[in-house]
């Protein structure tokens, strides 16, 4: 992957790692063991987009990336589980997680299941955004969003503390 490598990640569940990037036409993962040996021959296709996070629970990753709709107007906060043991995909395809003009994204890893936080703008071209929190299901089922508004511009980037990878 060498220079398409953009904006790794990387969650650890207690005896594997995942690591994630950014590449040509999507999100890259490739699984590591505690020693740092390679365990995907090739690296796993998780989904189409960028700017992506990773969080570890238990036996699954959860990925989540920026996919840009059809319609410019829109790029949504997608997400999509991987297994930590034999690193196939347990979604058939990545699950809408949050919605309208999304431009930073993270994901936390808790008891139960994952923290969504992204920065929401209503339309591409509105500078003023706010923070959107969603809980997400172990399951990959997005549940209760909570939205918290800014007066300001742009880069209200999100961020989440990293947690032990074991689901806090």
């Amino acid at each position: 992957t060498g220079a398409t490598l953009a904006r790794a990640h990387v969650a650890w569940n207690g005896s594997r790692w995942l690591v994630t990037w950014d590449g040509p036409g999507g999100v890259f993962a490739r699984r590591l063991g505690a020693d740092l040996a390679l365990l995907d021959v090739a690296p796993i296709v998780v989904m189409p987009g960028s700017v992506n996070d990773v969080a570890a629970q238990g036996d699954t990753f959860l990925v989540t990336a920026l996919v840009p709709e059809a319609n410019p107007e829109f790029i949504d906060v997608r997400s999509r589980r991987l297994s930590a043991a034999t690193g196939a995909l347990l979604d058939p395809a990545s699950v809408l997680a949050g919605a309208t003009y999304a431009t930073a994204q993270a994901v936390l890893a808790y008891e139960g299941g994952f923290l969504l936080a992204w920065e929401r703008h209503t339309t591409h071209d509105q500078p003023m955004s706010s923070i959107n929190l969603r809980l997400i299901s172990a399951a990959n089922v997005p549940g209760a969003q909570t939205t918290f508004t800014s007066t300001s511009a742009y880069n209200q980037v999100p961020a989440l503390p990293a947690g032990d990878g074991g689901g806090v």
